[in-house]
């Protein structure tokens, strides 16, 4: 969009967001991720040890994914993201585009996996159709999710909360946790065993006899970290397999 400089400073003075001490723009480096790179190193030198947040719009556009399309690739760009921003200790917000229909969540996300298995997790504003006043602000993150009824502020352009209704909070379980975790610092992204094995891998907290009751009552969180889980038998012995998932 040839016009996205000039329509992003306008939305920007509709919000009340000119740039000041605390908030600084950039148009001229935000083409590439390697430019914007050199800014915040060079261009922001005296002030980088005060940077906590760097937003990121729109992903989609950056210079570097215009050769990308495997999961590795898209991965291998995020993961370089992703480190820079905590090498900085500051957070990334990466703005990106959602799907038209009826899609909730990480789901809702255009292009590859690798954008929720590279990241902490997505923020979605989740919207019935483009007349409502009303929505959902819905964080999927790996140690928090949350949903948060927001409405359209009748005095202007932003969403705010809608203090009217209550607030959805379901934390994800500290087991949970911990398996995604495990999983993660794999080579292989994969482990198998049996229950007392993986209990002892894991740090399982509750009875080890009971560890694939408790993936079955979790699987919609294991699934959303692209967890899958399965059973089987070996002799006398039964054994559980965990694998971490690559999706495209």
């Amino acid at each position: 969009n040839d016009n996205y400089a000039s329509q992003t400073k306008e939305r920007i003075k509709a919000l009340d967001l000119q740039s000041n001490d605390y908030l600084i723009y950039n148009f001229e480096n935000a083409q590439s991720f390697s430019a914007m790179k050199n800014y915040i190193h060079y261009g922001l030198d005296d002030k980088i040890d005060q940077l906590r947040l760097v937003i990121i719009d729109c992903y989609a556009n950056l210079y570097e994914l215009r050769d990308l399309d495997s999961y590795t690739d898209n991965y291998g760009l995020l993961k370089k993201l992703s480190d820079f921003a905590m090498n900085n200790a500051f957070c990334m917000i990466l703005v990106h585009h959602t799907k038209k229909g009826n899609f909730n969540g990480q789901d809702a996300l255009l292009g590859s996996r690798a954008l929720s298995a590279a990241t902490s997790g997505t923020i979605t504003i989740e919207i019935e159709n483009d007349f409502s006043s009303t929505a959902t602000l819905s964080f999927n993150l790996r140690h928090l999710k949350e949903q948060l009824s927001i409405k359209k502020d009748p005095k202007g352009i932003n969403w705010i909360l809608n203090e009217d209704t209550e607030p959805v909070e379901d934390h994800i379980d500290e087991n949970v946790l911990s398996i995604i975790h495990t999983l993660a610092k794999l080579p292989t992204k994969e482990i198998r065993g049996s229950c007392q094995e993986l209990s002892a891998k894991f740090n399982y907290t509750e009875n080890p006899k009971g560890l694939y009751r408790f993936l079955e009552k979790h699987c919609d969180t294991l699934k959303d970290n692209n967890v899958s889980f399965s059973r089987s038998r070996n002799g006398q012995k039964r054994l559980i397999s965990l694998t971490l998932n690559d999706y495209d």
